[in-house]
């Protein structure tokens, strides 16, 4: 049995559109054959709900992935996650944490006001308090977790926070109010600087933003397109 496993979830019901195909034909195959070199398990999680993406999809997953004893670390990486053949092993970091690796993002303030908009006065004002003093904004597209150290009664299905809609704030409030810490690791392993320097010294290549619509194949907030990402990455 392999002692790690890396997760992806699709959720795309319309598989026809640029979008899906780039991520279906450029990015998930790197992903193949990393698992492929360090003798990881390979596991795509699909849904087939026809309702709009809430990020409750990844919530679910999250706490599927955790509690998945089956395995000693999982890691779980969106769908536009780019890996370069010269990445290292993500498993071999030495996660000083209990929970296990996580990157930086740049939304604290909106992970906040989210966890404020949804749950309201479910939060007691400590709880609170503990959130607008939490350090970390995870990015919710590469998290490593520690399933032989993580407690399960850290990720359970009748826990406040499943209630959120957004990854990001779900893994904010965890740190906040569930005890949970994470090793932060390096942008080498979440690169979204996209020049062709930066991405030559990085690991993993984190290509889209919330702008990348899926019925076109241009991302309005990086003013780029997908002919433009792939040249990114020609020799």
């Amino acid at each position: 049995m392999k002692k790690h496993a890396i997760f992806q979830l699709d959720c795309y019901s319309n598989k026809q559109t640029k979008k899906y195909q780039f991520l279906h034909n450029f990015c998930v195959p790197t992903v193949h054959k990393y698992c492929n070199k360090y003798d990881i398990e390979y596991l795509l999680v699909t849904s087939e709900s026809k309702q709009v993406f809430t990020y409750q999809e990844k919530i679910n997953l999250f706490i599927d992935i955790v509690n998945n004893k089956k395995y000693e670390k999982t890691l779980f990486l969106d769908l536009d996650i780019y890996i370069q053949d010269h990445s290292p092993n993500i498993f071999s970091i030495e996660c000083e944490n209990i929970a296990g690796c996580l990157a930086m993002n740049y939304r604290l303030k909106e992970n906040i006001d989210h966890i404020k908009n949804i749950l309201s006065n479910k939060i007691s004002d400590n709880e609170y308090f503990r959130l607008l003093n939490c350090s970390i904004a995870p990015n919710g597209g590469v998290l490593l977790f520690n399933n032989d150290k993580i407690q399960t009664q850290m990720f359970q299905k009748n826990q406040i926070e499943n209630m959120l809609t957004h990854d990001e704030a779900f893994i904010t409030y965890k740190i906040a109010n569930r005890d949970l810490s994470f090793t932060i690791i390096s942008d080498l392993w979440n690169n979204r600087t996209l020049t062709k320097e930066s991405i030559s010294k990085s690991y993993f290549i984190h290509f889209l933003s919330h702008s990348f619509f899926d019925d076109d194949g241009y991302d309005k907030t990086r003013n780029t397109s997908i002919e433009n990402l792939k040249n990114l990455l020609s020799k």
